[in-house]
């Protein structure tokens, strides 16, 4: 947390992308610390922290963004699915107040995501904007 300077909304949002990979079992290819690092990059990704794995978390990790994009672009695909997916424990988790519900953050096309309180009460369709 003190290497990223996150607000608790966005720790548990890693939280969460780090528990969607410890019941997905094609994660056990790749190291512990990959893993953590791809959810911390993903994370930064995802809610636009600039930089999102800069010259510190190269430091710290030992990893560059390069290094971690194939674990990253497969926890991508956890997330995209964690709605469908028969195992929802992990999503019901995340969907609660104390955790920021986090599990409802909607992914923009543009990368930026929304609150699950903004996107509730946002009031356009989905897929409104699919034409601008």
């Amino acid at each position: 947390e003190s290497v990223h300077g996150c607000t608790e909304a966005h720790c548990d949002f890693m939280r969460y992308l780090l528990e969607l990979t410890l019941v997905e079992i094609k994660m056990v290819k790749y190291l512990p610390s990959h893993v953590a690092a791809s959810c911390a990059l993903l994370s930064n990704k995802l809610l636009r922290k600039k930089p999102a794995w800069g010259a510190d978390a190269v430091n710290h990790t030992d990893l560059t963004e390069h290094q971690l994009k194939d674990c990253v672009r497969d926890i991508c695909g956890l997330l995209e699915n964690a709605e469908s997916s028969s195992l929802q424990a992990v999503r019901k988790k995340y969907s609660q107040p104390k955790y920021h519900e986090v599990a409802k953050f909607v992914i923009s096309p543009a990368g930026g995501p929304k609150g699950a309180a903004e996107a509730r009460a946002s009031s356009k369709p989905p897929g409104a904007d699919a034409g601008a």
